[in-house]
């Protein structure tokens, strides 16, 4: 959850404007470290090693050996909630910011969206109601 409040925090800079001549550096770096994350958790490559996703989030379950490995269904919720954060805050702010990055976004959302998983499917489709 410290990084979903990272970026609480810097959206209400980029809807200001931005954060002048690291905007570009910010929204990449937020964009390309969740859709990372994203594509692990898709591919089935978390575990126990995946410091970032542990540290980071903080979403972890126990598995049956005692070992904290981060919850991929989870860690997609949060995920998506990020990235639907900073794309709103851009959109507002500064809306060019956002268009070197959609690609990237929309290639990691859109497998999930046929997704056999309840949860995936649910968080998908909930971002479509609200238009994002």
């Amino acid at each position: 959850m410290a990084y979903n409040l990272f970026v609480q925090l810097i959206s209400k800079e980029l809807k200001a404007g931005g954060l002048n001549s690291i905007t570009s550096f910010v929204v990449m770096d937020v964009i390309f470290t969740v859709t990372r994350i994203i594509n692990k958790a898709k591919k089935g490559k978390l575990n126990a090693d995946s410091w970032y996703a542990m540290m980071i989030f903080f979403i972890c379950t126990v598995n049956d050996d005692g070992i904290m490995v981060p919850s991929p269904v989870e860690l997609f919720v949060v995920c998506v909630d990020i990235l639907q954060t900073l794309c709103l805050a851009v959109l507002e702010g500064c809306p060019n910011e956002l268009s070197h990055h959609l690609h990237t976004v929309v290639t990691s959302l859109v497998p999930f969206t046929k997704s056999s998983h309840t949860k995936h499917g649910q968080q998908v489709s909930i971002r479509k109601r609200k238009k994002i």
